[in-house]
């Protein structure tokens, strides 16, 4: 008997990764499934999610600032008008099962599935607790986090499941990448990604750094939407906004350092492909799921508001100098994420299925 998914996240890729990972066992394990995906009007999520099939529908964006503002104002409405469009589109494709994994695109989504009987299953990626996840921790049938510290944070019962990877990001080809990214196969490539909606700090860092850069290495740079035609063309520079699953698995396969955000979905997969990372955080979060990595010397830690940026490309000449330093450094480390979880979230939800009275 087949089964309808549906899952919710979107704005950033940090909600949406672990869903596509899980999505992708779902398939292995029951061919007949189908999917739709609650993400938000202009994110970057859409291409990802109906590449893999999923039937797409937008909701209004409720965010909850933390101040007095115009969105603040607008929240409740936006947040009935999603609820109402979640609830009519859950029950007109016959959902069976509600999936998401932090962001306020999944709450009214939940809250819908909740009314209707349909079992949710949610999932906390970062560290810390995402209000989002804070709203609906109670309604989940299943809630699950990536780290042990994590689950004395919320006030439900909770299963550690670490952060599930894409299985194709840790299946890329060198030589396939050298020809798709026209690089020389005899230089050392940096991976720079600061997400989907793209990290503006970086990104002009490494412009101003290129003619340091490129003379001597490869440089992958995925800038986030609309933002590469800031960028310079020159010889052994590849830049693109975004980069699907098989792209970005060649990319981390011909990397050798890998300079990041401190978002779940891009730590995830930096820790699944062994590949040297310098994480560049933004405060709050994202500094804290940094931290990890950093104490357990899985990644190095810079911070852009204490550093310089002369100190930042420092820093990338010297680990790309000697990534083998580096590289020596880890081959004793503990490692903080599980990454192959996939396959168990996926059994475990077919199982909520199974045990959901038909109403």
């Amino acid at each position: 008997m087949s089964h309808t998914y549906a899952f919710a996240g979107g704005g950033t890729l940090g909600p949406v990764t672990p869903l596509l990972a899980v999505i992708e066992e779902i398939k292995k394990q029951d061919p007949e499934s189908r999917f739709i995906w609650f993400g938000t009007p202009n994110g970057p999520e859409r291409a990802l999610v109906e590449d893999q099939g999923c039937t797409f529908y937008d909701l209004p964006v409720a965010r909850l600032p933390r101040y007095l503002s115009l969105e603040l104002l607008l929240a409740p409405w936006r947040v009935g008008s999603g609820f109402w469009r979640a609830k009519e589109i859950l029950q007109r494709e016959k959902v069976d099962l509600v999936g998401m994994a932090g962001g306020f695109t999944g709450v009214p989504v939940v809250v819908a599935a909740t009314v209707l009987g349909i079992p949710t299953w949610v999932h906390q990626p970062d560290v810390l607790p995402l209000l989002s996840n804070r709203l609906v921790a109670k309604l989940a049938t299943w809630f699950t986090v990536s780290f042990e510290k994590t689950k004395s944070l919320f006030k439900v019962p909770s299963e550690c499941v670490g952060n599930p990877v894409r299985a194709g990001i840790t299946q890329g080809n060198k030589k396939r990448a050298e020809k798709r990214f026209e690089l020389s196969g005899d230089k050392k490539t940096l991976l720079v990604f600061g997400g989907g909606g793209g990290a503006l700090w970086i990104n002009e860092r490494i412009k101003e750094a290129l003619s340091k850069l490129c003379p001597k290495y490869n440089v992958i740079h995925v800038t986030g939407l609309n933002q590469t035609a800031k960028m310079e063309k020159i010889e052994g520079y590849f830049v693109q906004d975004l980069l699907n699953e098989e792209e970005m698995a060649d990319a981390w396969s011909i990397s050798d350092v890998a300079v990041i955000r401190g978002g779940m979905g891009s730590l995830t997969e930096m820790s699944s492909t062994g590949t040297i990372g310098i994480i560049v955080p933004l405060p709050g979060s994202q500094t804290i799921n940094a931290k990890i990595f950093a104490e357990a010397k899985e990644a190095l830690l810079f911070d852009q508001k204490k550093d310089s940026g002369e100190s930042f490309i420092a820093l990338i000449l010297s680990v790309l100098e000697n990534p083998a330093k580096y590289k020596s450094e880890q081959q004793n480390k503990s490692h903080v994420l599980q990454t192959d979880s996939a396959s168990k979230i996926a059994k475990k939800l077919k199982g909520l299925i199974k045990n959901t009275p038909t109403p």
